[in-house]
């Protein structure tokens, strides 16, 4: 009898490590105001509401929910709710965890979203060491980066005076901030470092805001192209340190929310709950092709 509860014991011992060495852990990261609140709200009420996405690549592993769900219900709500999120949506340092899986599969991620603010990957552009994100960075093996502002900006001497235009006066140099730096050189500056302390596995990186580029949705623009050809800086530096990286466009909204003062407002709104209702408002682009499945960036980190 004892031989076979030892057994029994080393089976499931074997089966647990077994499980965990095939559960992909993904980080999701971002400057603030990158997307990605706004992103985890939108994918969490599809994951609860299955049957207004139709065919989904991951779904929830329902037999390991996180035990409390308040942020995730509450940035679900403002999704559906077509509100904006903003800082009174989670604390500072606070950490989201979703278990997923592949539909029809053993396949399994865990998607950590460690300060939903971005404040800790700021530091690192005034090199100021986070041990909240070593702490992060060693338990995950993927990662998804989050960015919307990729066009460099233009600079008052890019394109030198006219020749019948005066010179400028002289300034006063003004003491140098963070806010000088540009959205560009601020996405490179954290990629360099989230990259020299991590080997990730696989890295997706997700252009946010992507309605923008696309007329809603309706007109295919691909994001690899786009940001080569509107960002070389950061394009050449994803493809010199992270060649296998994928370039993919998300619009979490679907569309721009209209402030309710604007005459649009009512017309949008009956819009976008239709679209809801269809599974046909957030998208993806992969390539020239769009796709409502907002799990499609998770998805690719376990795509073989």
């Amino acid at each position: 009898m004892s031989t076979s509860r030892n057994e029994l014991g080393t089976n499931i011992v074997e089966r647990i490590k077994k499980e965990c060495m095939s559960v992909t852990k993904c980080m999701i990261a971002g400057l603030p105001g990158s997307g990605k609140s706004t992103y985890i709200g939108a994918l969490w009420y599809c994951l609860m509401h299955p049957e207004k996405v139709g065919n989904i690549k991951l779904v929830a592993d329902k037999m390991n929910l996180a035990d409390d769900l308040t942020v995730l219900n509450r940035l679900s709500e403002a999704y559906k709710n077509m509100k904006l999120i903003d800082r009174n949506y989670s604390n500072q340092n606070e950490t989201v965890l979703i278990n997923l899986k592949e539909a029809g599969s053993d396949k399994k991620i865990q998607v950590e979203i460690p300060d939903f603010l971005g404040e800790n990957f700021r530091d690192f552009i005034v090199f100021k060491e986070s041990e909240l994100v070593s702490k992060w960075l060693k338990n995950t093996d993927t990662l998804v980066y989050f960015m919307n502002e990729v066009i460099p900006p233009e600079f008052e001497d890019d394109h030198g005076p006219e020749d019948d235009e005066e010179p400028l006066p002289a300034k006063d140099i003004a003491p140098f901030t963070i806010t000088d730096i540009s959205a560009v050189a601020m996405n490179i500056m954290v990629l360099k470092s989230l990259l020299s302390k991590k080997k990730f596995r696989k890295v997706v990186i997700v252009l946010s805001w992507w309605d923008e580029n696309t007329a809603n949705g309706t007109i295919p623009k691909n994001p690899k192209d786009y940001l080569r050809d509107e960002s070389p800086a950061l394009y050449n530096f994803i493809e010199y340190y992270i060649p296998n990286a994928d370039i993919i466009g998300l619009s979490s909204q679907g569309l721009e929310y209209p402030k309710e003062n604007e005459e649009s407002y009512e017309a949008t709104k009956r819009e976008i709950k239709a679209k809801t209702r269809e599974g046909k408002r957030s998208f993806v682009e992969v390539g020239d092709d769009i796709i409502h499945d907002l799990s499609l960036p998770l998805y690719l980190l376990i795509k073989e």
